[in-house]
């Protein structure tokens, strides 16, 4: 999935963040609204997940090694 650009302005306020909080740990979760497939929404939802760890790591943010780093659809 592609970040919007306004999504973007967000996404680096949150990396400001968690760079000044190294120690902090997040949960990224993908979501939709309920209209259409079941499976492509459950597509959607982690696609949209993996885009926004993706730029979190591509920003220099460590993924991460648990679990809690893999992203979660809902």
């Amino acid at each position: 999935d592609t970040i919007k650009p306004e999504s973007k302005k967000i996404l680096d306020k949150a990396v400001k963040v968690l760079k000044d909080f190294p120690d902090a740990k997040i949960k990224i979760t993908g979501h939709t609204d309920n209209q259409g497939d079941r499976d492509h929404n459950m597509e959607l939802s982690r696609n949209r997940a993996t885009a926004v760890k993706q730029y979190l790591v591509d920003a220099g943010l460590d993924a991460g090694t648990d679990a809690g780093s893999r992203p979660e659809c809902t």
